[in-house]
C-alpha cells in the first residue's frame, strides 16, 4: 500500500517555490515597471505582490493563534485529511483561473499610488514564505482538519488549518500568475 502524500512537506515546497518564482519574476523588471499597471483599474506587479504580503500578514497572525490553541487542546491527528465542501470550495475559489472573482477586502488592498521597491517587496515576500513554513513546522502532528482558523475579515468564517494553508498557496499562485501576465503587458 502506498504511503499517503506528506501534506506539510508538499505545502512547504509550494511556499518555497513561490518565493523563488517571485524573485525570478521581479529580477526581470525595472522598478518603474514594477509600479506600472497594464491598464487603468488593473493592478501593477508591485500591487499584486503587496496584496499577497498584506493578506499573508493578517492570515498568519490568525494561523499562529489557531496552532497555539490546537496545541493547547491537544488536537492531534494523522493524514490524510479530507476537507469539507466549503473548505474545498474556498481553495478552488483562490486558484489561478478560477471564475470566482471577489474584490479584495479593504485591509488587503495595496495602495494604488505607492511606488514599489523590489528589495522591499522581495524581502517581505521571502519572510512571509519562511513564516508559512515555520507555521507548518509548528502544525506538524496537529489535526489539520479539526484545528480552525478564523478569517481576519469575516470573523464568523472559519476554515480548517490545512485548508487555510492550501488556500493561501493557491491565492499566491493566482496573484503571481496575475503579476506574470501584468509583466507581459508593461514590457510592450
Amino acid at each position: 500500500m502506498a504511503e499517503p502524500p506528506d501534506e506539510i512537506k508538499h505545502l512547504k515546497e509550494q511556499f518555497q517555490r513561490s518565493a523563488e518564482e517571485v524573485h525570478q519574476l521581479l529580477e526581470q523588471v525595472t522598478e518603474e515597471q514594477l509600479s506600472l499597471p497594464p491598464a487603468p483599474g488593473k493592478w501593477s506587479m508591485g500591487e499584486c505582490i503587496e496584496h499577497l504580503n498584506r493578506t499573508g500578514t493578517f492570515i498568519t497572525e490568525e494561523m499562529e493563534l489557531s496552532i497555539s490553541e490546537g496545541i493547547r487542546k491537544n488536537l492531534k491527528g494523522k493524514p490524510p485529511y479530507h476537507y469539507g465542501w466549503f473548505n474545498r470550495f474556498f481553495i478552488r475559489m483562490m486558484e489561478p483561473g478560477s471564475r470566482m472573482k471577489t474584490p479584495a477586502p479593504g485591509m488587503y488592498k495595496p495602495d494604488p499610488a505607492a511606488v514599489y521597491k523590489k528589495e522591499n517587496l522581495l524581502k517581505a515576500y521571502s519572510q512571509l514564505q519562511d513564516h508559512y513554513c515555520e507555521l507548518l513546522d509548528k502544525a506538524e502532528g496537529l489535526d489539520l482538519k479539526r484545528v480552525k482558523v478564523r478569517s481576519p475579515v469575516l470573523r464568523i468564517l472559519r476554515l480548517s488549518l490545512g485548508a487555510c494553508f492550501h488556500a493561501m498557496a493557491a491565492h499566491q499562485d493566482r496573484h503571481v500568475a496575475q503579476a506574470r501576465h501584468t509583466q507581459k503587458g508593461v514590457e510592450k
